[in-house]
């Protein structure tokens, strides 16, 4: 050992994520502070647990900055309200088409009794208003099939960001997570994953 070695102040890994094939960068100070830098949040996540679980260490917090991250989370949340209002408009849709289905029934009930001659008028209308209850409802499924891989993604993205953070750290992030959520403020998802905190 060298007296440049001993006097040493810092351990700079530059390494290659076996995952993802880009480059993570691990960066040591004698004064206890660790950086990691990756695109993966995934990776950074894993990497501070296995880090702290060696270290022991109970609780800790990080700030932690993903650019890419953050705009998927933008992207994700716009494409969730778009999807909300098709759902709305689609229920409303699916409502009007029942009700006209509703209509026609009784509409060619009466005409049995009165004017036979109608009865298969209101009985097509019937098939292709429940024709198009039938479209409206797979499109339905299609937009909860997104919305569902959407929020799946979401929570993906905020389960990698609470293992950022260590014991009370981390149990406390899930709870923020939840109340930026139901409110729906992004601005305060992403300081959450930025800094722990609202």
């Amino acid at each position: 050992m060298t007296s440049s070695d001993a006097d040493a102040t810092e351990l700079k890994l530059n390494l290659i994520s076996l995952r993802t094939s880009k480059t993570v960068c691990l960066h040591f100070n004698n004064d206890g502070k660790t950086r990691f830098h990756t695109e993966d949040i995934e990776l950074a996540g894993d990497l501070i647990q296995s880090l702290v679980q060696f270290l022991n260490i109970e609780n800790m917090n990080s700030v932690a900055y993903f650019p890419l991250v953050y705009d998927e989370i933008r992207e994700l949340f716009g494409k969730l309200q778009g999807l909300q209002e098709t759902e709305k408009q689609i229920n409303s849709e699916i409502i009007d088409n029942i009700n006209q289905v509703k209509s026609h029934l009784i509409r060619a009930e009466d005409a049995r009794y009165y004017n036979e001659d109608d009865v298969i008028k209101y009985h097509n209308e019937m098939m292709n208003t429940n024709e198009d209850l039938l479209k409206n409802y797979k499109i339905r499924l299609v937009n909860a099939g997104q919305v569902q891989l959407a929020l799946k993604r979401v929570h993906s993205i905020l389960y990698s960001a609470s293992k950022l953070r260590v014991g009370t750290f981390a149990a406390t992030i899930i709870g923020k997570f939840k109340d930026a959520l139901k409110t729906n403020n992004i601005e305060a998802v992403l300081k959450i994953i930025e800094l722990g905190e609202m």
